[in-house]
């Protein structure tokens, strides 16, 4: 009788400095995520993925500090699952607004499937409009708010294969 062996790719975990880019301020931040290393080499996210900074940035008499943290999961180096992501800073803009302290925060909070937008996302940022839209595999459906404006939509808007690009583009620099 013969057995037959199947290889099996390994999930290793690595942490590295990766740059984020956020509405007041752009930071290096140690990102750690699991991976399976594919036939040609590269690595396939595969698991946890999480990037947790503080900043302190000073620019022309002003400066901010704060905090970020992103958490989602990746399965066949695609996002699956809740992704949610938190900032918050406090800063100081001596320049504009004559030493006034501000406080600033953002988080976004998105359900993904496969890679493609799949449930509810909502978006919050000090100074600009809260964003809540659903999404059924990649379409955009039901009534949406944008601030406290409720807006119903005419016809299913799907994400066009440009955006998931984008998405996936944003998720592969994290």
């Amino acid at each position: 009788c013969a057995s037959i062996g199947f290889a099996s790719a390994q999930q290793k975990t690595i942490t590295e400095n990766i740059l984020i880019y956020t509405p007041w301020v752009d930071f290096s931040a140690p990102m750690t995520y699991s991976y399976t290393v594919s036939d040609d080499g590269k690595r396939i996210k595969n698991g946890p993925i999480s990037i947790s900074g503080r900043q302190n940035w000073k620019y022309d008499n002003s400066s901010i500090t704060g905090t970020y943290t992103l958490k989602a999961s990746a399965k066949n180096g695609h996002l699956n699952g809740l992704m949610t992501v938190t900032a918050r800073y406090q800063g100081v803009t001596k320049k504009w607004s004559g030493n006034k302290i501000e406080n600033l925060s953002y988080s976004f909070r998105g359900n993904f499937l496969n890679g493609i937008p799949n449930g509810n996302f909502t978006s919050n940022a000090t100074g600009h409009e809260s964003v809540n839209v659903t999404y059924k595999n990649g379409i955009l459906v039901g009534a949406y708010k944008v601030g406290n404006t409720r807006r119903a939509l005419s016809k299913k808007k799907k994400m066009t294969e440009e955006k998931i690009q984008r998405i996936n583009v944003l998720y592969h620099k994290a």
